[in-house]
């Protein structure tokens, strides 16, 4: 059935590529250019259930632009200055799944978060009562999704945190009971954290073509102009 489905998408974005539009790099790897978007929403199309990760293999498309070009319902854009109210709202969850990618490799770790603090260019974590330990360089993400997308286990919700090539570095996910169904409190704490930063995401008068990061950007640009 995988394969199938693979086989599908590959057909879909063979007939898109042979269309007039011309697949070009996006001038900011977090942002889709319209060629792309036409690109992964007939990916998801042919397959619905297919990831955003699935999708940026299949398409060679970065993955925080593939995830920028999907419907506003399925993901919740979060500004960088956010991060440590974010991770403030993780470590409420009680328990997380979270999975780091470092190449081709996938590594999975379960247990409730730690609280953190900014130290020495690094947001670090040592909590002698979690399983968890590290030195997460903040200046090197740019990029924060809230998304929620059917897979086949069902609805599947994450935070995903992004570099400044698109690439996803971890994500914190709801977690699965033995049973399979997602876990009462982390996926209700989601939610929150959906609606939450849902509003803020509509304050900056976000639509499904426009995108926060190149909004930051002409921000950040016309600031320094404004200062010269």
């Amino acid at each position: 059935m995988i394969a199938h489905s693979h086989r599908a998408v590959t057909i879909g974005i063979s007939a898109v590529l042979m269309t007039s539009f011309s697949l070009q790099a996006a001038a900011n790897p977090l942002c889709a250019t319209p060629a792309q978007r036409q690109l992964v929403v007939s990916a998801l199309k042919e397959s619905p259930k297919f990831s955003p990760a699935k999708v940026a293999s299949a398409t060679g498309i970065p993955e925080a632009a593939v995830v920028h070009a999907m419907p506003m319902e399925a993901r919740i854009p979060v500004t960088m200055l956010k991060f440590d109210s974010v991770w403030q709202a993780l470590t409420e969850w009680q328990d997380a799944l979270v999975i780091v990618l470092s190449s081709d490799s996938v590594f999975e770790l379960m247990g409730p978060l730690p609280k953190g603090e900014a130290a020495r260019g690094f947001f670090n974590f040592d909590n002698p009562d979690s399983g968890y330990r590290g030195h997460l360089k903040v200046d090197r993400l740019a990029a924060i999704y809230l998304l929620s997308t059917d897979g086949d286990n069902g609805e599947t919700h994450q935070v995903a945190f992004y570099d400044n090539d698109g690439r996803r570095v971890f994500s914190v996910y709801v977690p699965r009971n033995k049973e399979g169904a997602l876990q009462t409190r982390p996926h209700g704490r989601f939610l929150r954290m959906r609606q939450d930063y849902g509003v803020l995401a509509e304050r900056s008068l976000l639509t499904d073509s426009s995108c926060l990061w190149e909004l930051n950007a002409r921000q950040d640009t016309e600031h320094s102009e404004g200062r010269n």
